[in-house]
C-alpha cells in the first residue's frame, strides 16, 4: 500500500493562456493539420504557452499558490507577439514562434527562483523557449509535412498576458482540471 504522501502527490502546470481568438486559430490549425496528415498525440491539446510543471503532495499547494501569487503580483502584464513556425527536431514537433521572449523568460526565471525557495520538486530544463505548440511527438512523415506547410508560412498577432493559468491533475491521471488563475500586476 502507498504512502499517505505518495497518494496525495499532484502535478501542477502553470501557463500562459492565450484569448479565445487565438486559441481559435491555433484549434483551426490543428485540426486541418490532423484532417490533412492524421492524427497526432497533442491535437486536442488546448492552446497555450507553458512556464513551468512541478510535483507537490496536495497539502502544501495552498502554501506554493501562495508565494506564486506574491512572485505574480510584482511582476507586470506585458505583451506577447507570436511572429511564424519553427521547430524542434528532437522531439518532431512544431509551434508558433514567441517572438518577444524576454518578459516570458522573465516571468519563467521568477517562478523557478520562487519554487525553488519553497523546496518544490520540478525538472529543471537546459533550454527555455517560449513557444506555443500545434504538433509535437508527430511521425517522421507528419514532421516533414508540417516543415514544408508552415517552414514558410506567415503568422502574426499579441495578446496581452494578464494573468497565469493554474490546472492540476492527480499523480499518474493523464487529465488536467483547471485549478486557478493567478492575476500579474496591472501595469498603469
Amino acid at each position: 500500500m502507498k504512502n499517505t504522501s505518495e497518494q496525495n502527490l499532484h502535478d501542477y502546470f502553470v501557463l500562459i493562456s492565450p484569448p479565445n481568438w487565438i486559441n481559435w486559430e491555433v484549434e483551426d490549425m490543428k485540426y486541418d493539420f490532423a484532417t490533412n496528415y492524421g492524427n497526432y498525440p497533442s491535437q486536442d491539446t488546448k492552446p497555450h504557452i507553458s512556464l513551468m510543471h512541478f510535483t507537490e503532495v496536495e497539502k502544501s499547494e495552498k502554501k506554493v499558490l501562495e508565494s506564486i501569487s506574491k512572485m505574480a503580483s510584482n511582476m507586470s502584464t506585458f505583451d506577447i507577439s507570436l511572429r511564424g513556425f519553427d521547430f524542434f527536431y528532437t522531439n518532431n514537433s512544431f509551434y508558433i514562434d514567441v517572438e518577444s521572449k524576454g518578459p516570458v523568460k522573465n516571468l519563467h526565471d521568477s517562478l523557478l527562483m520562487e519554487l525553488d525557495l519553497n523546496k518544490v520538486s520540478f525538472e529543471r530544463t537546459k533550454d527555455y523557449t517560449p513557444h506555443m505548440t500545434i504538433g509535437r511527438r508527430l511521425s517522421d512523415s507528419q514532421f516533414r509535412n508540417a516543415f514544408h506547410e508552415f517552414n514558410a508560412r506567415s503568422y502574426t498577432n499579441y495578446f496581452r498576458v494578464e494573468y497565469l493559468t493554474v490546472l492540476k491533475r492527480e499523480r499518474g491521471h493523464n487529465s488536467w482540471e483547471h485549478l486557478t488563475e493567478i492575476p500579474l500586476k496591472e501595469v498603469g
